[in-house]
């Protein structure tokens, strides 16, 4: 509700307008009423009202002088509307060169009134929205500055007082971040409009608690406490579980507190956020909501992914379609993230490589990935908040997803399939392959293909290729002036005399005498 006062020396006509008007829908409380203008002005310079409507005509200071001593004499950036029985020019000229946001004639038309006084609600509500953000942003810039910039101690000891801070007394510094995956964005987090509210919460614990000591970071906010504010807590933890519960109350998803140890002397902000910013590193590593810097102190960072082979049998897993052994790998995989004290970006590096490697299997199956429903999800999740719960269930269920897709093209090629292995062969037969080399091509099992070959085309796999090969030999013996050597090679022979024994075998002539035999024909 915004704070109005009125300003009339005529009792009677400040008593009808509060009659008249339906203040409260028009989100305002009449806080007084003055009947000169020279005891409004003190009135208003003790307790700042929002808006005041005030008559031009009254005694000892009319209303335009009323408005040029808070305007310029008081620097106040309280707004005005007049009301004047008057209709003269030269009061709305001098109104205009005052900012006054509206001038309005006796009697007062009620709407009129309500139009205007809701016009200047939402004036006002943009301003205090603006100066939020600027004080904010102000505030961003100086954090900025003491953790990114070499600073001597006098300027330091000038930001600390810019921020009403001062190095003989303790400080805590926390992150409050607000997990509701995939919800909200990092960069939607917390937005001006809410700050508002978390102050409220906030100052319910902590009375002394003020606007200049939070600081929106990405995501998160950034929260300054003082140690003395601590006088009615066992321990900066119990606060952090009452401020937990408190903004709980605002939010659907869950509240990750991450805060320091106590801090003093010249470099203590800096010292205080890196201490918190350190908490949050160990975010993944159980499903716990506070992290008190001191429980991770002595852990040295591990900030490189792991290596492929400790996912190795995830992946197996996931091509084998086991949903109980897939989930039990990604639980013992996160295990790991803990025991090698592996930072988030470490995790991130890893659990994107991981989704990589599946994606690199989904490629050479020619898996089509779109009809992958998390890929988006998994290619993006470290652009949110999310926790551990949410993250691993985010994962599980696109290695689900990859495995049944694997599945589902092999079951397509048991019934089809087959016949793109057999083109693959019809085109690959020079190359050095084997039923084992299609099988891993195809992620198939190479007993199974054989199996599901001979079936097929009721020939054995090796026949098969060892008849291609021969019949594109005869093709060369006949078109040809080739070395024998030459063409084993050409038809994916590595040696010349395990050829001629094959030719021979199977066409009951060695290469030089068939193509003898076929030029004899041909001469005669």
């Amino acid at each position: 509700m915004y704070r109005i006062l009125l300003v009339d020396d005529e009792m009677f006509f400040r008593q009808g307008l509060r009659a008249i008007i339906d203040w409260e829908s028009c989100g305002y409380e009449v806080i007084g009423e003055q009947d000169n203008g020279e005891d409004a002005f003190h009135y208003i310079v003790e307790h700042q009202p929002d808006v005041v409507i005030t008559d031009i005509r009254m005694p000892e200071c009319d209303g335009l002088q009323l408005i040029h001593k808070v305007v310029h004499e008081a620097k106040l950036n309280t707004k005005f509307i007049i009301v004047s029985g008057y209709d003269e020019f030269k009061y709305a000229q001098q109104a205009v060169k005052y900012g006054v946001c509206d001038f309005l004639l006796k009697p007062i038309d009620e709407q009129s009134l309500e139009h205007s006084l809701m016009d200047i609600a939402a004036k006002l509500q943009n301003e205090k929205k603006q100066s939020r953000h600027t004080l904010m942003h102000h505030h961003e810039e100086v954090l900025h500055t003491i953790l990114q910039e070499q600073l001597t101690e006098a300027q330091l000891l000038a930001y600390y007082k810019d921020l009403k801070l001062q190095i003989t007394e303790q400080y805590y510094f926390a992150f409050v971040e607000y997990n509701q995956y995939p919800v909200i964005k990092n960069r939607d987090m917390y937005p001006i409009d809410q700050l508002p509210q978390y102050i409220a919460q906030i100052k319910e614990l902590l009375p002394f608690f003020e606007s200049q000591y939070l600081y929106p970071q990405q995501g998160k906010l950034g929260l300054i406490i003082k140690e003395s504010w601590l006088k009615d807590f066992s321990s900066m933890s119990s606060l952090m579980k009452q401020i937990q519960r408190k903004l709980s109350s605002l939010e659907q998803g869950t509240i990750h507190l991450y805060y320091s140890s106590s801090h003093d002397g010249i470099d203590f902000l800096k010292e205080a956020y890196e201490a918190a910013e350190y908490a949050q590193q160990f975010k993944y590593y159980d499903e716990r909501q506070l992290f008190d810097y001191k429980d991770f102190a002595s852990y040295s960072l591990r900030h490189i992914m792991l290596p492929a082979d400790h996912y190795k049998q995830l992946l197996l897993d996931m091509e084998g379609n086991d949903e109980q052994r897939i989930t039990k790998q990604l639980h013992l995989l996160f295990l790991r993230f803990s025991a090698e004290y592996c930072s988030i970006e470490a995790i991130k590096a890893s659990l994107h490589k991981l989704v990589a490697d599946c994606l690199q299997i989904l490629h050479e199956m020619e898996i089509d990935k779109t009809r992958i429903s998390k890929l988006h999800a998994v290619l993006s999740w470290d652009h949110y908040n999310i926790e551990l719960v949410a993250l691993k269930q985010l994962i599980l269920t696109f290695l689900l997803e990859c495995g049944l897709c694997i599945a589902e093209e092999r079951k397509e090629m048991s019934k089809g399939g087959i016949q793109r292995i057999k083109k693959y062969i019809d085109h690959h037969y020079a190359e050095q392959i084997s039923l084992k080399t299609i099988a891993a091509q195809f992620y198939v099992n190479p007993v199974y293909l054989g199996q599901l070959f001979k079936k097929t085309y009721d020939l054995y796999f090796n026949d098969y290729l060892l008849q291609i090969r021969i019949n594109e030999a005869k093709k060369i013996l006949r078109q040809t002036n080739l070395r024998i050597y030459e063409v084993a090679e050409k038809v994916g022979f590595n040696h010349p005399e395990y050829f001629v024994a094959q030719f021979e075998k199977i066409e009951k002539l060695s290469p030089t005498a068939y193509r003898q035999t076929f030029q004899s024909i041909v001469g005669e």
